[in-house]
């Protein structure tokens, strides 16, 4: 369970010495491939989800737990990097209002099966969550994701003016 951290807990321990040696000996590897900054943001990132998740009881010391959610962050930033670069939601938003108005929904899904057409309907109309959009269909939520995805990027293909 995920206790709340307090800036001021953040701040005491961010002091400490030993979690600063650890923050850098976790985030030593990473120098050639994230910059200065980057490896700071992975080291507060993992302090402060150590703080959160740290339980003595499973009979881990603190600076263990820190070092793996510090090398885990510096990983997941390495991977977000590599990552291609994803459409910010406000260029979503903005591609969405450029749809004329007068156009009904069903106007603009018409190129979709029943199934697809359910499936945004779902998510947009109703808000329903990927999980729930997958158990109603018979799939995973990971699943579901990769569907809407495809079905988003089918109707900007087939929307175009």
């Amino acid at each position: 369970m995920k206790k709340k951290v307090t800036n001021e807990q953040f701040e005491k321990e961010y002091k400490n010495q030993d979690n600063i040696n650890i923050i850098r000996s976790a985030t030593k590897k990473y120098s050639k491939t994230l910059s200065p900054d980057e490896r700071e943001r992975c080291g507060m990132h993992g302090l402060w989800r150590c703080i959160q998740s740290h339980d003595p009881k499973y009979g881990r010391k603190f600076t263990t737990s820190l070092f793996i959610h510090v090398d885990w962050e510096c990983k997941r930033e390495i991977s977000n990097l590599n990552k291609r670069p994803e459409m910010p939601l406000g260029n979503f938003d903005q591609e969405i209002s450029d749809i004329p108005e007068n156009r009904s929904f069903d106007d603009i899904v018409s190129g979709l099966n029943d199934k697809e057409k359910s499936i945004i309907y779902q998510r947009f109309y109703e808000n329903r969550t990927l999980e729930e959009i997958g158990k109603l269909q018979g799939y995973s939520k990971e699943a579901a994701r990769q569907n809407v995805n495809k079905i988003i990027t089918e109707l900007k293909k087939t929307n175009k003016n």
